[in-house]
């Protein structure tokens, strides 16, 4: 009797212990999963627009933020060069994911515009995937939009001059891939170094309520210049022509509707109009200039225009 019983409780230890060792591999390999690694090394690929506007790159071993890898991209004195380091990494469709890296500037004033970030959801084939989630349904009917590109945002900045560039995404649901873009354009005698890129799983973040604000502005200045030099010093202090500073400080989105000329009674267009509407005049505008380039003329290609 006493046998049969150690028999039966060594049964059961041997149990216990095998899923208390299975529970512990599968933590191990969520903690992996999750783990922030740093996608900086020799692998990364770099590209430009055209050859003759390429600037250097660098890969640099130790130059980045605490001793880390970084790539360099440096633009010398000619103006308009263009170019990015970039590398596609595995995702899968559904799952969100957190991206950061560390940006440090030399000789760059507008860092946001001209050392910006991309990230492209693609396929297998490196196409650009369908958008699962909400789209407007109010103008384009039977159109299917595809996955719009993820632009991070700046972050803080740190006593050496390192900025964190991040932002949390959701992959779209047919993505296998994407493609991480690190930018450097437009701006001569300058030198940027991207360091610590993660790009890694993460939980979905909970809801939260946005402000979105459209500006009322009318130009009141006698010239073109005098103008511009307002609204700039406008837009540095993060204030409007006809909005307060806390109004622009808790705002989320702000919109400039700058590009229409018209509008109809308040409250007869949505947002989603409008801002097609804007999208059509830009797409004629463009179509103008292209036909004043080939000598032709817009009223003969295109009909008259609307008004």
């Amino acid at each position: 009797m006493n046998n049969i019983i150690l028999i039966t409780f060594r049964r059961a230890f041997m149990r216990i212990h095998s899923h208390l060792i299975i529970a512990v591999a599968a933590l191990g390999f969520g903690a992996k999963l999750f783990a922030a690694t740093d996608l900086i090394d020799s692998s990364w690929q770099h590209a430009a627009p055209r050859e003759d506007i390429a600037p250097a790159f660098l890969f640099d071993g130790k130059g980045g933020r605490d001793g880390s890898a970084s790539l360099v991209i440096q633009a010398d004195e000619r103006e308009g060069l263009s170019g990015q380091w970039f590398k596609t990494v595995p995702v899968k469709g559904g799952q969100h994911y957190r991206f950061s890296v560390a940006r440090k500037c030399d000789g760059i004033f507008a860092q946001r515009r001209e050392t910006s970030v991309r990230i492209l959801w693609q396929d297998d084939a490196g196409n650009q995937v369908a958008e699962d989630g909400p789209t407007v349904t109010s103008v384009l009917k039977g159109w299917k939009a595809n996955a719009e590109p993820e632009y991070p945002s700046d972050r803080e900045t740190d006593t050496q001059g390192w900025t964190e560039v991040s932002g949390v995404y959701r992959a779209p649901g047919a993505a296998t891939q994407a493609l991480i873009e690190l930018h450097l354009q437009w701006v001569p005698r300058a030198t940027v170094r991207w360091s610590n890129v993660m790009f890694e799983p993460c939980e979905k973040p909970a809801a939260r309520t946005v402000r979105l604000a459209a500006v009322h502005y009318r130009p009141l200045g006698k010239s073109m210049e005098e103008n511009r030099r307002v609204r700039s010093a406008d837009c540095r202090r993060g204030e409007t022509a006809r909005g307060s500073r806390r109004a622009a400080r808790d705002t989320d989105l702000l919109w400039l509707a700058q590009d229409l000329r018209r509008l109809r009674r308040a409250g007869a267009w949505t947002f989603d109009e409008l801002f097609w509407r804007a999208r059509e005049r830009a797409q004629s505008v463009h179509r103008r200039r292209t036909d004043r380039a080939r000598g032709t003329s817009y009223l003969q290609c295109r009909g008259t225009p609307r008004t």
